[in-house]
């Protein structure tokens, strides 16, 4: 709702309308993980009891990135 009040418009694209770019992106992002240089946010929980848990949790907004339930 914060954003909608604050009128941010978000626009997604599509990567059919930059297939030029592809190459690059493939080489960029296959190396920046590898690096270090990206590093993707994820919180783990241990255990199918705790699903219930990572659900509510990422729907309230709790954590940034993915959720993990590693069983």
């Amino acid at each position: 709702m914060a954003l909608i009040a604050r009128g941010v418009t978000l626009r997604g694209i599509s990567a059919m309308d930059h297939r030029d770019a592809m190459p690059a992106y493939l080489r960029e992002f296959g190396r920046a993980p590898r690096e270090g240089a990206l590093v993707y946010p994820y919180t783990r929980l241990t255990g199918i009891g705790q699903a219930p848990r990572a659900l509510c949790e990422l729907v309230a907004g709790r954590h940034l990135g993915a959720v993990l339930v590693e069983l």
